[in-house]
Formats: structure tokens, sequence, C-alpha cells
């Protein structure tokens, strides 16, 4: 038999807890850990459609190489430079390539094109910009230099994009920006010491306003892992968070 908890005790906890008759008490806790970002990757698209594949490629291999001499130009010591792969496909003039409707079409249909094209990864490293401000001015600086040569930024949402992640559960929106941290295991060990520490705290005061204390851990199950991602405070640091569901055992 569970007892529910009045609301002012929650509120106080900021966690979901539930009294067990048979001497235990779960806890739900999350918890977050921080370090330094070393690196932040911006993803560009690059492409090249024309009626042969011949000609398609020629002109992705030449949008790369303006792109990627674009970007090699500005001399940010540390900036790296890399592609995800080559993608050749064939498209329709006016198709929507996630909901396959063709529009505007007229007379016996438009010819299909040949496209190549690949996502090219920029990692902006963090050397020197120990101020967010700075930082911002980096990225500015490197996102604006990749536009003007015709560089698309990849990871912008499709008007159907929504509709295809439905019709897809298991594919998520590509991300534009994402940060890079040295050692992700130890964010994620901070964020668990964390995320333990809150619930042994919880599940203490829970116990002994039941009268009782905490004896140990029972079992312990990881609700949820966040991907590292910037601060909201500091852009320089990224935080990354932790929901753990923890059964500790009480005694009288």
């Amino acid at each position: 038999m569970k007892y529910s908890l009045w609301v002012s005790v929650l509120v106080v906890l900021c966690c979901s807890a539930t009294i067990f008759a048979e001497g235990t008490i779960e806890v739900t806790a999350q918890g977050t850990g921080e370090t330094a970002i070393t690196s932040i990757e911006l993803r560009f698209l690059v492409k090249g459609v024309d009626d042969l594949s011949t000609d398609a490629l020629k002109s992705f291999n030449a949008s790369r190489r303006r792109g990627t001499k674009a970007i090699e130009a500005l001399e940010i010591e540390g900036l790296k430079v890399s592609g995800e792969g080559l993608e050749v496909t064939s498209e329709v003039p006016g198709q929507d390539p996630w909901g396959g409707v063709v529009i505007n079409q007229g007379g016996g249909g438009p010819k299909k094109k040949v496209k190549v094209q690949e996502v090219i990864v920029i990692a902006v490293p963090m050397t020197g910009v120990a101020e967010s401000g700075k930082l911002l001015d980096r990225l500015s600086e490197v996102i604006d230099t990749a536009l003007d040569v015709g560089l698309e930024a990849s990871g912008g949402v499709h008007p159907n994009m929504m509709y295809y992640i439905q019709q897809n559960p298991s594919l998520a929106p590509p991300a534009f920006m994402t940060v890079v941290v040295e050692d992700e295991k130890k964010l994620r060990h901070a964020a668990y010491e964390s995320a333990m520490k809150k619930a042994r705290e919880k599940a203490g005061q829970l116990a002994e306003l039941s009268g009782g204390k905490v004896s140990g851990v029972k079992s312990i199950k990881v609700e949820r892992i966040d991907k590292a991602k910037g601060s909201k405070k500091n852009m320089t640091v990224a935080s990354s968070a932790v929901t753990l569901r923890i059964v500790f055992n009480t005694e009288a």
C-alpha cells in the first residue's frame, strides 16, 4: 500500500516521491554536471545539382573547395573542416523532399536532376575565447563566411519536418550546432553524483517525516540521460543532466 505525500512537501523537495508500507522510499531526482567546452561543431550542406551525375559532381566539388578555402582563410588556430560522407540522389524540381508532393507541375512534368551533397562539419575551437562575447564573435564570423560562399546551414527544421518525424518516430531533427567536450564520461559522472546526492537528501527528509531513517539503496534506474549542451549562463561551459529513480530501504 502506498501513502501519498502532501503537496507542500513535494514543492519544497522538487521531486516525485512515494513512501511504501514495506519499508522503502522511491525518489526521482535530476542531477547536472558541467565542464568546459573544447569546441563547437557547425554543420553546413554542400551540394551540386545538374542533369548528369558527372556535372553534378563537378558542381559539388567546386562548391566544397570554395567553401573550405574561405573557412580556412579565416586562419583560426585549431579550426578543422571534415565531411560526413557523400550522398547521391535524384530530385524533381518543385518536389517537396519530405512530403513527396510535386507542385507547379506542368506539361509532361519536370525532368529529374542528379543531386550530390555532403554535410561538412566545421569544428570551431574554444582557444582564446574564454568570454562568451568573444565566442559569439568567432561563431558569427564562421557562419557568415560559410553562408557568403553558398553553403547552407544543415539542421534547419523543414516546414513538414514534424509530419516526417511522426511517420518515422526513430528520427530526430538534425542539429546545426553541437558542443564537444574532452571527457563526456567525466561530465556524465558528475551528473550522476549530483542526482544521487539530491536523492539521498530527499529520501532522508521523507524518511524522517515518516518516523524512520534511510538504511541503504535497494535499486537504481536511469530514467533519462541528456546529451551535453551549452549552458544558458555561460556559452563556454557544457552541461549534462541525468534523471534517476532510486528506491531506498528504510528502518524505524
